[in-house]
């Protein structure tokens, strides 16, 4: 077998060397792909080349799809000021834009997913650039909260959708033995992206302004993801429209875990991203004290998941999974409520950072791990559907809680309990800790 390519055979279970095949398949994985999704053709994996450009165009796309969403927390910190835009609203109501974006990860999941499957990478790529775009251009001509919603919220979430599943995807085309190393860089986009991100619109907002903030980052993000699309070339035929056994994949017991640690660990993911700004406000510290927090949250996060992606390809990706998650739920427990001052409250976030990146970087890999890679858009839009519930209630639900616990005295100075909602977050990610450690059992047996 060539160093430069790894030949993988999948055959029915009749065929006598079925079993040789299987433990070609086993190599570095925990368990097998499941046989009724997996291709009978022989695929070839480069296992580099030109895999790495397209690694770097899907880091870029990465960059901007969650890079922007990530950092929500400085525009949430700009839309809560007054003016912002006409009548006040609550943190709950601040927050459930950010979440929106967010969650249309999931709500999208599966109808993205399924066109990038048929109708091709570079083509759903291009056309979610265009909407992201229009999305948040149009939300800097917005004057009330529901436009801001529809622009900044919901369109600019769908053309992210689009493009994130174009741009994680295509990397299996190139990669298999290497592809939690490949994944971990590409998603680490995402952490690059809102490390420079957070600052760069803090920056701009203190002195353009929040209106030409949102039209430089709305004609930038649809420049580049538009022109790394065209960097995006497919290996394997596209699947035609082909039927799929949705019943099937939906009744395996791996599918049922994947999608609940997928449900937990959206709830707790960006509790801490959109809240550690206003949580240190609240403690002394600036808003740009907090931005700079958050944006070495990301920088951690992406660090952790290139790390964690070359411990997956040697350790096993499940494996890997269950111990990012773990020691997530853990700092956010322990740590982040004692975190008063600067020194102690970016320590979490890079601790939170590294660990939380694995969830981002394994899970899809996990998935392929699982399920090979036949119809591999839909199947990771289906777990991903999860993350719709998750990102749509997470965020919003802490903000409730905070708002519920927000007092002002006579001076007019307001004081917030910010421990339930840090505990809701540690108690959903520790959820997703014990459904992934459930995982492992379910593929042990």
């Amino acid at each position: 077998m060539s160093n430069q390519a790894i030949v993988l055979q999948v055959a029915h279970q009749d065929e006598p060397n079925h079993s040789n095949i299987e433990n070609n398949i086993k190599q570095n994985l925990d368990v097998e792909p499941t046989d009724f999704l997996e291709s009978k053709d022989t695929m070839v994996f480069p296992e580099g080349g030109y895999g790495w450009v397209v690694v770097l165009a899907s880091f870029v796309i990465q960059a901007i799809c969650l890079g922007i969403p990530s950092v929500f927390g400085v525009f949430n910190t700009a839309y809560l000021q007054p003016g912002s835009f006409e009548g006040t609203h609550s943190t709950f109501a601040i927050a459930f834009i950010g979440s929106t974006t967010l969650s249309c990860l999931g709500l999208f999941g599966i109808p993205s997913g399924r066109l990038v499957d048929v109708m091709g990478h570079r083509l759903m790529c291009v056309i979610g650039g265009c909407i992201m775009m229009s999305g948040l251009v149009l939300a800097s001509y917005s004057t009330n909260y529901w436009q801001i919603y529809l622009c900044h919220g919901l369109l600019f979430g769908i053309g992210a959708a689009i493009a994130y599943y174009a741009a994680l995807t295509i990397i299996t085309h190139y990669f298999n033995k290497k592809k939690g190393l490949a994944t971990g860089i590409a998603v680490a986009g995402a952490g690059i992206g809102g490390m420079f991100l957070a600052p760069l619109f803090r920056y701009l907002i203190t002195t353009i302004g929040l209106k030409s903030t949102l039209r430089f980052a709305g004609i930038g993000s649809g420049a580049v993801v538009v022109s790394m699309a065209f960097l995006l070339v497919p290996r394997l035929p596209t699947s035609h429209g082909q039927p799929m056994d949705y019943a099937a994949v939906a009744k395996d017991p791996k599918f049922v875990r994947l999608f609940m640690i997928a449900v937990f660990g959206s709830l707790g993911y960006f509790i801490p991203f959109f809240f550690i700004p206003t949580f240190a406000s609240r403690h002394g510290m600036s808003a740009t004290d907090g931005a700079l927090i958050v944006g070495l949250l990301n920088g951690a996060s992406a660090f952790g998941r290139i790390a964690l992606g070359f411990n997956a390809d040697l350790l096993g990706h499940v494996n890997s999974l269950c111990l990012c998650i773990s020691v997530a739920s853990l700092a956010t427990l322990l740590l982040w409520p004692f975190s008063t001052t600067f020194a102690i409250l970016t320590t979490f976030g890079i601790i939170y950072g590294f660990f939380i990146g694995g969830f981002v970087s394994l899970l899809p890999t996990a998935i392929v791990q699982l399920f090979g890679v036949k119809n591999i858009g839909t199947i990771i839009g289906m777990v991903y559907s999860g993350i719709f519930v998750g990102y749509i209630c997470g965020p919003p639900m802490a903000g409730l809680l905070l708002d519920s616990v927000t007092s002002t005295d006579a001076f007019g100075v307001q004081h917030t309990n910010f421990l339930p909602s840090i505990l809701l977050g540690g108690g959903f990610l520790s959820m997703a800790s014990l459904t992934s450690i459930s995982l492992k059992l379910v593929i042990n047996q």
